[in-house]
């Protein structure tokens, strides 16, 4: 085996991204096709996946029969959010997503009309976000970083709670634009941000009952990175990609091929940092991972490099160790004991989503030991409902355990805990584990 001459880093072309997988007659009809070859209009149902793949995915599906079990590196043109909401809420839902687009354009200064607003043709929007703009580049489990970032967006927002994150799981479908909803009868079409704020969502399912072209939007190519949104997508990478031990264990035991060795051994290193594995053991799995690769890279130091980096850029964002910090709340305070299994839940999830250092949301500082969260959220991520989590923080605001305050910007609220639990949340150092 070959060893490779030259540390340098490589850059994958976006361009060898030709193909994507088009979907049609209730996934009847399956087949990759290149992507700027996909329809711009099926009088009947459609999908397609917003990823963009090289030669070896439709060598895989032409040997296979199925894109299933690829696994190669990714590219996509637009930042995807699929947004729903039945009929009962979607004059709040079109209010929600005409807030959500419009803060973009004013937080980032991203120019008008290159944002993407789609009517899905049934119970919600699409918005597309040029992926120009964040400098994005191609690489292997693409649509998981995309996924963090396209939370990150939406916290907070009365958008949150309708954004479909299944979009965000390998080889997922969203509907091609003016292609037929079969139950509804209407197109998927582009709609411009004025009708988004100023048409019923009758008048948008009128314009429905047909195709419609965009000739508003600008061209993808006319665009230049934004350094904001470059600077958060950066962060995103750093962030955590919600990889299991599990996913880790299966990545470090699959070779990739030249071109895609340093962006591979990068994401690794960021998930294992994440996962609290120190930067020895970062290092050795590296290693190990590195003779898999064709070749391996020759310049082990560059693999070091990287667990460093990773080590760094996580830095105190690394997730604490939930059970033993609940095990040190359940020592002092009785309190607990008192709590049914729902609102015990959510207290656990309190304690989970609680800041361990101060952190910037909305250009509002949150200090160590508080967090911003609505209550709708609370019930969800406990698994509970809203009126239990709004339960539990009225007790532990009344028992003097917590302080509430509604966040001057949003509906979510800001809650910092106090006395004997607030000293143990202000003590806490990321634990890193094995």
């Amino acid at each position: 085996m070959s060893w490779s001459s030259s540390p340098a880093k490589p850059v994958m072309n976006p361009s060898s991204f030709k193909y994507s997988l088009l979907v049609k007659d209730d996934h009847l009809d399956r087949k990759v096709v290149r992507y700027d070859a996909l329809p711009k209009q099926i009088n009947g149902d459609a999908f397609y996946q917003y990823m963009r793949y090289e030669q070896d995915f439709l060598d895989h599906f032409n040997n296979h029969g199925t894109e299933s079990r690829f696994y190669g590196p990714k590219f996509t043109d637009y930042i995807p959010f699929d947004f729903d909401g039945d009929g009962k809420v979607q004059k709040q839902l079109q209010q929600a997503v005409y807030d959500f687009v419009q803060f973009i354009y004013l937080e980032y200064d991203v120019p008008v009309n290159s944002i993407k607003v789609y009517y899905s043709g049934s119970k919600g929007f699409h918005v597309l976000i040029p992926s120009k703009l964040l400098r994005l580049q191609p690489r292997y489990s693409l649509e998981r970083y995309i996924r963090v970032l396209a939370e990150s967006l939406v916290k907070g927002f009365a958008v949150e709670p309708y954004l479909d994150s299944g979009l965000y799981n390998t080889n997922s479908l969203i509907r091609l634009p003016n292609s037929v909803n079969y139950k509804s009868g209407l197109y998927k079409i582009p709609i411009r941000i004025s009708e988004l704020r100023d048409f019923s969502i009758l008048q948008i399912k009128q314009i429905a009952k047909r195709p419609r072209v965009d000739d508003w939007s600008i061209p993808s190519t006319e665009l230049m990175p934004n350094d904001d949104l470059v600077e958060l997508w950066e962060e995103t990478l750093g962030a955590n990609t919600r990889l299991g031990d599990r996913d880790i264990k299966k990545r470090l035991k699959i070779g990739v091929h030249n071109g895609y060795r340093h962006n591979a051994a990068t994401s690794l290193a960021f998930a294992m940092a994440w996962k609290g594995f120190d930067q020895e053991r970062i290092e050795q799995e590296l290693q190990s991972w590195n003779y898999l690769n064709t070749p391996p890279l020759a310049d082990k130091s560059w693999l070091e490099g990287a667990a460093a980096r990773a080590l760094d850029k996580v830095g105190d964002r690394a997730p604490v160790n939930e059970f033993r910090l609940f095990c040190q709340i359940q020592r002092n305070s009785p309190f607990i004991y008192e709590l049914p299994d729902s609102q015990l839940r959510v207290f656990i999830q309190l304690i989970a989503s609680t800041n361990t250092r101060d952190h910037e949301f909305r250009k509002i500082t949150i200090p160590r030991a508080s967090l911003v969260i609505s209550y709708k959220t609370l019930g969800d991520r406990s698994n509970t409902t809203k009126d239990v989590a709004r339960e539990t923080v009225r007790k532990l605001v009344e028992e003097g355990f917590m302080s509430k305050e509604t966040h001057p910007q949003r509906t979510a609220l800001i809650l910092t805990w106090q006395g004997k639990f607030r000293g143990l949340l202000c003590g806490v150092r990321p634990i890193r584990f094995i």
